[in-house]
């Protein structure tokens, strides 16, 4: 498209608002390249229960929010967020879609407009619309909740794991341990009472944390698997993951006898509710003696 600069998406989802009792609408939304979140626009006119139309160019405000009697509620900060984004949809052809703050901001526009008793009769069931979305909206930046939505949360997190473990952890394993579930660290940072936050960890708790993925995993591996996870480890970084986390306990990991231990160490974490704990049911299902020092 000349003149128009069409993004790559990284990760793609939806943001599910509602529920059956009150109307349930489905807005597809994406992280695009330059990591800016956005919704489709397709989906913000189908969530409000409008026909789509072409655009007038790229600078106009969309027509959802066009009509006269609405213009003396639109803000400077919803005018900054109007102007539609190309993007690739899944079949390689350019859609459009919108920053996601655009959703929000144009709920409390509606609003706006009928507290202060201008909207028309035709206007009132995208108010409905507009107040079920914003009502049923999480409590957050909605910007978090695409991340959380696309997987983009959990592909930062993995990113900064490998990242800050590549010095605590034979490097062979990084690429395996980026397919770890993320309730596995949940489990470790619940059993070392830390908030799982892993943006806020400190050298201290970074090094307690490789410590754990040394001694109750890849110390627990046969030679023979350990020696074959470093040897893959390399080639692996050229394979399609896939776009979204999987959201059940386990993913399908490459190596089978990796695959079951980690099931098998996962469900130990989730039997036990400190490390103390764990160390003990750890011992029960591993048969692994530990020495005990008295002082």
């Amino acid at each position: 498209m000349d003149g128009i600069q069409v993004h790559k998406v990284k990760h793609r989802g939806y943001l599910v608002i509602g529920n059956k009792e009150v109307g349930k609408v489905e807005i597809p939304c994406a992280v695009l390249e330059n990591e800016k979140r956005i919704v489709s626009q397709t989906g913000v006119y189908a969530a409000f229960k409008r026909p789509l139309r072409s655009e007038k160019g790229n600078t106009g405000i969309p027509y959802i929010m066009e009509a006269r009697n609405l213009q003396p509620f639109v803000t400077e900060e919803l005018l900054a967020v109007t102007k539609p984004i190309h993007y690739y949809h899944y079949n390689g052809k350019v859609s459009l879609g919108y920053t996601a703050e655009f959703l929000p901001q144009l709920c409390k526009l509606y609003i706006r407009a009928n507290e202060e008793g201008k909207l028309s009769k035709t206007q009132k069931k995208f108010l409905t619309q507009a107040k079920m979305i914003i009502g049923h909206l999480p409590k957050k930046d909605i910007n978090l909740l695409v991340d959380e939505e696309t997987g983009y949360e959990y592909s930062k997190e993995k990113e900064w794991f490998s990242t800050n473990l590549k010095n605590s952890i034979n490097k062979g394993y990084l690429l395996w341990q980026q397919d770890f579930p993320r309730d596995f660290y949940q489990h470790i940072f619940r059993l070392h009472d830390w908030p799982y936050d892993p943006f806020s960890l400190k050298k201290p708790e970074i090094l307690i944390l490789a410590q754990f993925l040394n001694d109750y995993l890849y110390f627990q591996l046969p030679e023979e698997v350990k020696k074959e996870l470093k040897a893959e480890a390399p080639t692996m970084a050229g394979k399609i993951r896939p776009k979204k986390p999987s959201k059940t306990k386990t993913k399908d990991l490459e190596n089978p006898y990796l695959n079951r231990f980690l099931i098998q160490l996962i469900t130990v974490m989730e039997l036990s509710d400190s490390m103390d704990q764990f160390k003990v049911n750890f011992d029960r299902v591993f048969k692994k003696v530990y020495q005990l020092t008295l002082f």
